[in-house]
């Protein structure tokens, strides 16, 4: 009898137990594939976006032959370099101009270099691109002549070569992202072997390979810590690093834990992970010998690289659903280092909202978040810190818990050109035979999420008067207000309207980015200037023009002065080279519609 019961019991447990397991597996399991759906790597999902985004990419390549090359636009193009080849020849490597020119060489010509990527090997480029794209590549040439480079020591009595003046790490880590760039579009197109071609691989590789990438990733030359923005880890300042072991700081969340922005991910960490992935998609794809080949002890340090700098991006991706506004569903939609950013000074009038969803009728102050301006002198008066800071604009020292609001991930600016290269070449890699190299980042999922985030939450969606908001998170405030001590300095909220040409590649991984740029390129063309000389180079937006009288009613209401004896304010973006529009337009915009 005990022994029945014994064993009644032994098995009364057992079933228990499955019972438990049961129940506490059937919830995980759910949690798991919703995440794995959410995080975009559920296979079926992932290979039905795999091939809508294939397909996409096959249509704007089509589009290159049926793209409306005219003289006009070649003109506008080679007079730029013509403009930009003086300019280099007379100040870089002189006093601080080194800086300038390198960072607006890249920004410029972004655009149409992803032209010459996407066309490449189409008839178009044999008939119409080829000339431009050779102009194209001896005009980076000539920012490396001997006049314009000098040498370094390095710690340990090696030599690297350099630009010469006042050199920002950050600016030629962008110039040299567009090198790599060419390097990989020069590797997989067997018909660009001319001349130019070559003298460009010569005479860059050394400068490429080993005096920026090896020497800033894995060299023992330690210059990063983002020690400027004092940062600390247990009220202590960090270590330096050279760039490979950085990451790993990041990625662990030890580059400090007294402001939200010193573990962000920046543009110069993005220019080197993407400048790596564009090497080595280059030596995985030239069969002909064109570059010289990678080490193996180089080859191996720049996969493990790239795979640390991919983990890194991904754990900053947060995925979400909206609602799409045209079809009323339910989408997926990604944000990139949403919570890092807030406590940066940049970031102060972020949610100074009122009435920006309407720029035309526009009708706040320009935001100050610092106490006072000194009329007189036109600069900061720091003194006066207790003054009261306007709604949406945040005190140097605010407590994190009150300020969830202010998570507005990346400016739309920045986003525009660094998220959508870096994450492209990422994403090509990750794509190249099946993810050999087992990268974390991007999915397909991913790319069409960020897409999304552009065209259904910072896109306005207003065919009639198109805005881009100032933020990643859609939020369409104000950002560096009075930005290096500039007392009427800020970008108001739609300004970044202007660099929407900047997401076009994304049109392949979600169509309304194509009607986002097409609604906002019909403003440009429709008359919505000013002081322009003709309507193909140049546009300046309405809400630029209200920014103008916005500062100037803000500066009256604090200075007795009429606003016209002090400088004015600043215009909130630069104009946009019309070869840049127009290239942007691929896939977009045919002969008859544009």
């Amino acid at each position: 009898m005990l022994g029945n019961l014994l064993y009644l019991t032994k098995t009364f447990f057992k079933i228990a137990t499955l019972l438990a397991l049961l129940i506490i597996t059937i919830p995980t399991l759910s949690r798991s594939e919703d995440e794995a759906n959410t995080n975009g790597f559920a296979t079926e999902l992932e290979d039905k976006a795999r091939t809508k985004i294939v397909q996409a990419q096959l249509i704007r390549k089509k589009a290159c032959d049926t793209f409306p090359f005219t003289d006009e636009l070649k003109s506008a193009f080679l007079n730029y370099i013509t403009t930009t080849k003086r300019s280099m020849e007379a100040s870089l490597g002189k006093n601080d101009s080194t800086t300038g020119l390198l960072y607006n060489l890249q920004s410029s010509t972004s655009t149409i270099l992803e032209l010459f990527n996407t066309c490449a090997d189409t008839y178009a480029f044999k008939n119409s691109l080829n000339e431009l794209f050779s102009e194209l590549l001896n005009l980076y040439l000539s920012a490396i002549t001997p006049q314009h480079l000098t040498k370094i020591k390095l710690p340990g009595g090696s030599s690297v070569r350099t630009f010469k003046g006042a050199v920002n790490i950050l600016d030629t880590s962008q110039f040299f992202f567009t090198i790599s760039k060419v390097f990989h579009i020069l590797a997989k197109n067997k018909n660009l072997r001319g001349n130019t071609e070559k003298r460009f691989i010569n005479e860059f590789s050394t400068l490429l390979l080993g005096d920026h990438m090896r020497r800033h990733l894995f060299g023992p030359e330690t210059s990063f810590r983002n020690s400027g923005w004092g940062c600390k880890l247990d009220g202590k300042r960090t270590l330096q690093n050279n760039h490979f072991n950085f990451i790993k700081v990041l990625r662990d969340r030890k580059n400090g834990d007294n402001l939200s922005y010193c573990n962000v991910v920046t543009d110069l960490d993005l220019w080197f992970i993407a400048s790596a992935a564009n090497i080595l998609l280059a030596d995985e794809v030239d069969h002909n010998g064109l570059f010289p080949t990678l080490s193996k002890s180089l080859r191996s340090d720049l996969i493990d690289y790239v795979k640390l700098g991919a983990s890194l991006i991904n754990s900053r991706v947060s995925m979400s659903k909206v609602t799409d506004q045209t079809t009323q569903k339910k989408v997926l939609v990604a944000n990139f280092d949403l919570d890092s950013w807030w406590q940066h000074p940049d970031y102060r009038c972020a949610k100074y909202l009122k009435n920006s969803q309407e720029p035309d009728k526009l009708e706040v102050l320009f935001p100050n978040p610092y106490p006072h301006i000194d009329c007189a002198a036109d600069r900061l008066d720091l003194k006066h810190k207790k003054n009261k800071y306007p709604t949406g604009c945040l005190p140097v020292n605010t407590n994190a818990d009150s300020v969830q609001a202010f998570k507005t991930g990346w400016d739309v600016s920045h986003a525009a050109g660094r998220l959508t290269n870096a994450f492209d070449a990422m994403y090509e890699l990750r794509n190249f035979k099946n993810n050999r190299f087992k990268l974390a980042f991007p999915s397909n999922r991913q790319m069409q999420a960020f897409a999304a985030q552009v065209g259904k939450v910072v896109y306005n969606n207003n065919k009639n008067y198109p805005v881009l908001s100032t933020f990643m998170d859609g939020t369409n405030g104000w950002f560096r207000i009075h930005y290096s001590n500039r007392p009427q300095f800020g970008y108001p909220p739609g300004a970044f309207t202007i660099v929407a040409h900047n997401f076009a590649p994304w049109q392949v991984y979600d169509p309304s980015i194509r009607d986002m740029i097409k609604a906002i390129h019909a403003k440009r063309m429709a008359g919505d200037q000013v002081n322009c000389e003709t309507t193909s180079s140049c546009w300046v937006a309405r809400y630029e023009k209200t920014a103008f009288k916005i500062n100037n009613d803000y500066f009256e209401s604090y200075c007795s002065n009429k606003s016209s004896e002090h400088p004015q304010f600043t215009p909130a973006t630069t104009v946009t080279p019309a070869f840049d529009w127009w290239a942007s337009l691929l896939g977009i915009c045919s002969d008859h519609d544009c």
